[in-house]
């Protein structure tokens, strides 16, 4: 009788242990997306900043400022070619007799 009474507290202690183990586990997970939350957070706000930088950047007058502290700018452009006429490549070889493939194997 003592056995079985042993037997069912060493059960019972079992049951308890991995019950707590599974919330411990539970918890820790809740607590892992929660930091990943807020780190995505983060990384919005930094982004949005970033986005308004490069509006604040490239807006009109802050190019227009640009340009006058440059100088005076000419276009980068280069001399038109006409598209060269190249002949087809010499196929007399390809439909020769000796080249066709022989499909009767």
């Amino acid at each position: 009788m003592l056995y079985k009474l042993a037997l069912l507290v060493l059960a019972i202690a079992a049951t308890g242990a991995g019950l707590l183990t599974v919330r411990q586990q539970r918890l820790e997970a809740v607590h892992d997306m929660a930091e990943a939350l807020d780190r995505a957070a983060v990384l919005e706000r930094e982004v949005w900043r970033m986005r308004i930088e490069a509006a604040r950047l490239t807006s009109p007058e802050h190019a227009q400022q640009l340009l006058v502290q440059i100088g005076e700018t000419r276009p980068v452009v280069t001399p038109w070619h006409e598209p060269l006429n190249v002949a087809p490549p010499n196929t007399r070889f390809a439909t020769s007799p000796s080249h066709q493939r022989d499909d009767s194997l």
